[in-house]
C-alpha cells in the first residue's frame, strides 16, 4: 500500500458520475491518490467518495478539458503521475511494481507495459492487445530506433504510462503553450518530450485497460468524438510549420535534446508517421469523416450485428488469468490475479 502513496493518478471526467465511482471502487485500499476535475453540471456529493484512497476532488463545471488539466498539475506534490479517466484502469499490482522500479532507478523517467482494449457483451468481458508490436526490446535500444518504433506504431503506449512528475509537467505545460492540444496531438507529443529528454522504459506485463474506443457502444457516447484531428492537422498544415511547431515545442518547454536527435525526430516524423500511419487516402479528412458521419446514421439500425460482428473480429479473448505472463514469481501471479479478478467485477457494472 505504501510504494502507491508516491503516485497520482489524474483524472479529467465530465456526466459520468457512474463510470466514475465505479472506477474508484477498482482502486479502493491500494492506496493510490487521485485529483479528480469534474466538469459536470451536478457535484458529486461527497459521501459518495468515502473510500480508502486519498482523493481530492475538484467540481469544476466551467472549465475546458485543458484547463481542467492544469489546474489538475497545480495540485500534485507525488514524485510519480499517470493518466486515469473514468473508463481507465491500471493493474494495481503492475503499478506497484513500476514504483518500485523507478524509485531503485532515478534516471527513469517513465514506464509503460502492456495495453488492451476491452469491451462489454453478454455478461462477458473481451480483450484486445493494443500495443502488439511493442516490447521491452523496443525500448532497449538506441534513440533512433526508439522514436522509430514509437512513430511506426503510434499505439498510445508512453500516453498511457506512469511518469516521473517533473517530465510529465514541462511536457504538459508546452503542448499548451504551443497550442498543439486543440489538434489532439497530445500522444504525439508527449512521446517526443518523453524520448527526446527522458528515459523510457517498457516492461512486458498486463498494465493497461481502456475502453473499447472500437466498438459501436462507443459512436453513440457524447464523450467519445470518433474522430482523427491528427490526421487534419497533416493535411492541412504545411511540412515547414509542422517543423516549427516541433522545434517550438522544445525550445519553449526548455526540454534538453540535442541537435542531432531533434534532426531525427523531424526525419521519422515524416518518413514513419506518413509512410505507415497516413499513407492510405481513407485518413484524409473529408474522406474519413465522410465515412464516421455514415457509420454514426446507421449504427443503431444495425446495432446488435455490428457490436457482435466487432467484438468477434476485434476482441476475442476473455478476461481472465491466461494473460499473466509465466515464469513470474508465485507472489505476482497471484497478486495479478488478484487484480483482474477485481477488475471483471467492475467493468461488468461499467458498461
Amino acid at each position: 500500500m505504501q510504494t502507491l502513496q508516491n503516485l497520482t493518478l489524474i483524472t479529467i471526467t465530465k456526466n459520468r458520475p457512474e463510470s466514475l465511482l465505479n472506477m474508484l471502487k477498482y482502486y479502493d485500499g491500494s492506496g493510490v491518490n487521485f485529483v479528480i476535475c469534474d466538469a459536470s453540471k451536478k457535484k458529486i456529493k461527497k459521501k459518495k467518495l468515502n473510500f480508502n484512497i486519498n482523493i481530492g476532488y475538484h467540481h469544476l463545471p466551467n472549465y475546458s478539458w485543458e484547463d481542467r488539466l492544469i489546474f489538475a498539475i497545480k495540485r500534485i506534490n507525488t514524485k510519480y503521475v499517470a493518466f486515469n479517466h473514468d473508463d481507465d484502469f491500471f493493474l494495481i499490482s503492475i503499478l506497484k511494481v513500476i514504483i518500485k522500479k523507478m524509485e531503485i532507478n532515478k534516471n527513469i523517467h517513465a514506464i509503460g507495459g502492456m495495453h488492451y482494449g476491452f469491451t462489454n457483451y453478454n455478461k462477458k468481458i473481451y480483450i484486445k492487445l493494443l500495443n502488439t508490436n511493442t516490447t521491452s526490446a523496443t525500448y532497449k535500444k538506441n534513440f533512433e530506433d526508439k522514436i522509430e518504433s514509437f512513430f511506426s506504431c503510434c499505439d498510445n503506449t508512453i500516453h498511457s504510462s506512469v511518469f516521473c512528475f517533473n517530465l510529465f509537467r514541462k511536457v504538459e505545460q508546452n503542448i499548451f503553450k504551443n497550442k498543439l492540444n486543440k489538434y489532439n496531438l497530445r500522444e504525439i507529443f508527449h512521446g517526443i518530450g518523453i524520448l527526446g529528454s527522458g528515459d523510457y522504459k517498457f516492461i512486458d506485463l498486463p498494465l493497461f485497460f481502456r475502453n473499447g474506443i472500437n466498438t459501436p457502444q462507443r459512436f453513440n457516447d457524447p464523450a467519445n468524438d470518433i474522430n482523427d484531428n491528427f490526421a487534419t492537422w497533416y493535411f492541412t498544415t504545411k511540412k515547414e510549420k509542422i517543423e516549427k511547431d516541433i522545434l517550438d515545442f522544445y525550445k519553449i518547454s526548455k526540454l534538453k535534446i540535442s541537435k542531432e536527435k531533434y534532426n531525427k525526430i523531424i526525419k521519422l516524423f515524416f518518413t514513419r508517421i506518413v509512410e505507415q500511419r497516413y499513407k492510405n487516402k481513407f485518413y484524409k479528412p473529408t474522406f474519413f469523416f465522410g465515412r464516421v458521419r455514415f457509420l454514426k446514421s446507421k449504427i443503431k439500425y444495425y446495432s446488435n450485428a455490428c457490436i457482435r460482428m466487432f467484438v468477434k473480429t476485434n476482441f476475442r479473448t476473455e478476461l481472465n488469468k491466461k494473460i499473466i505472463p509465466k515464469n513470474l514469481s508465485k507472489k505476482l501471479t497471484r497478486d495479478i490475479d488478484e487484480d483482474l479478478d477485481k477488475l471483471k467485477n467492475v467493468l461488468t457494472k461499467l458498461m
